[in-house]
């Protein structure tokens, strides 16, 4: 099958990522490009200034183009932030052969019902439908119900959906900087895509990708997805909560975070220098204090997507436990302090089944822009010798 090079477009609120894939022999994807840009005009997933945003895009595209030699015209683009939730929406529908043996058409049906779900507002879309187990009477669990024999057929559709306004402006950012979206999908699906393996899906795994301005989540139970969404708090949060308790600029609070940021308390009596900047004197800065600091912004993250996991009955389930993904996983004790709070082992997801990143600092910070090149390559193989569009085809890729 000859592949088309594919692109991910991750406009961050720290930084902007563009991956150029090509598709191995083997099934997987090679990243033969890449760009990053530091990201100004996107705030907390969000874009706040349209014209600098699109900026940063056309800069790690040129990047990406430069290093691939592959012009880029078409784009998968991922979403995060506050906008994004998730529900499960349930349908069922008779089984109309007069043998009882459900037909495609049977699942179809009762497909299309399911993803027939009413949003919280107006002003709410479906960003993904995937199918979680079928029940049929009183059967429950069934994967694949083509075959068996039953009265009425039932389907949970979990559903993914975002306010429409900052998707669209994902769209028009990429517009702008002359690339056609072919979808956007949202950033905590593309990251499991790329980390999880099919039997930690199945054991029940969450991914929590840790961004510059958002946290976003997804859990699998049984080997489908059972929770997900997306909180506006992320790696600015804390960088902010340095800034305002040791009085001094966001820059230097952002270098003290990355250089002696630690997720657990500790540093005993030792200090930080600080030299004079900006009309203020030398001093320095307790380490502990500091650590302190950091330690109770990120325990009140982790705590808060402990308290949905738990509302959406998955804690208990996850026995493959907790993956995390992007820039914030590089914290120092990130994955002590989760195991803490959560109680299931926690451990840093770097991207499976995609070439060409291992030698760059951070892997688990391009889960996301690297699970968007396996979303796209699924997406083009299903659509393989089959009808329907591609946009249609992606829609799918996440089922199961």
């Amino acid at each position: 099958m000859n592949i088309p090079p594919i692109a991910s477009l991750e406009i961050g609120s720290s930084r902007t990522v563009v991956l150029v894939g090509e598709a191995e022999a083997d099934g997987r994807m090679r990243v033969v490009g890449k760009g990053v840009n530091v990201s100004t005009g996107v705030r907390k997933g969000q874009i706040t200034t349209f014209e600098n945003a699109t900026h940063g895009i056309a800069q790690a595209v040129k990047q990406a183009v430069d290093e691939s030699r592959i012009d880029i015209g078409r784009v998968l683009v991922a979403a995060s932030g506050g906008y994004i939730a998730s529900l499960v929406n349930p349908a069922s529908a008779p089984v109309r052969s007069r043998d009882h043996v459900v037909s495609a058409e049977d699942v179809e049906e009762v497909q299309d019902l399911a993803r027939n779900v009413t949003l919280p507002t107006p002003t709410c879309a479906t960003m993904h439908s995937i199918p979680q187990k079928y029940r049929l009477d009183g059967q429950s669990g069934i994967v694949r119900p083509e075959g068996l024999k039953g009265s009425t057929l039932s389907l949970n559709m979990f559903v993914i959906y975002a306010e429409s306004g900052p998707v669209e402006n994902l769209r028009r950012a990429a517009a702008a900087a002359s690339l056609d979206v072919d979808d956007v999908a949202f950033s905590a699906l593309c990251a499991s895509l790329a980390v999880l393996t099919p039997s930690q899906k199945a054991a029940g795994v969450a991914v929590v990708d840790l961004g510059g301005g958002t946290t976003n989540y997804v859990a699998y139970v049984d080997g489908v997805p059972a929770a997900a969404g997306s909180l506006a708090v992320g790696g600015d949060h804390v960088t902010n909560d340095i800034a305002l308790a040791f009085n001094m600029p966001q820059t230097r609070a952002e270098d003290l975070k990355r250089e002696f940021g630690h997720a657990l308390v500790g540093g005993g009596s030792e200090r930080i220098p600080l030299p004079a900047d900006f009309g203020l004197r030398d001093r320095t800065v307790s380490l502990k204090a500091l650590r302190t600091v950091v330690n109770a912004r990120i325990d009140e993250t982790l705590r808060i997507i402990l308290a949905k996991l738990a509302r959406e009955d998955v804690l208990a389930k996850l026995g493959a436990g907790i993956v995390f993904t992007g820039g914030g996983a590089s914290l120092p004790g990130l994955v002590e302090l989760a195991q803490n709070i959560f109680g299931v082992p926690c451990m840093i997801g770097a991207p499976r089944n995609v070439l060409g990143l291992e030698s760059v600092e951070a892997p688990h910070s391009f889960a996301v822009s690297a699970g968007l090149l396996l979303y796209g390559l699924r997406a083009y193989e299903q659509e393989h010798g089959r009808r329907g569009g591609f946009l249609e085809t992606l829609k799918r890729s996440f089922g199961i």
